[in-house]
């Protein structure tokens, strides 16, 4: 994945650590971080 993104200006690669089938609710707070970074 991190190969995929460097084809896109601009792209940040972000891998949550530990993360399980439910990213946002293992760790609420860097989810919120990491999507809101994105949305700005």
């Amino acid at each position: 994945m991190a190969e995929f993104a460097q084809l896109f200006p601009d792209a940040e690669f972000v891998v949550q650590s530990g993360a399980g089938h439910f990213p946002w609710l293992d760790d609420a707070a860097w989810s919120v971080t990491a999507t809101a970074g994105f949305l700005e």
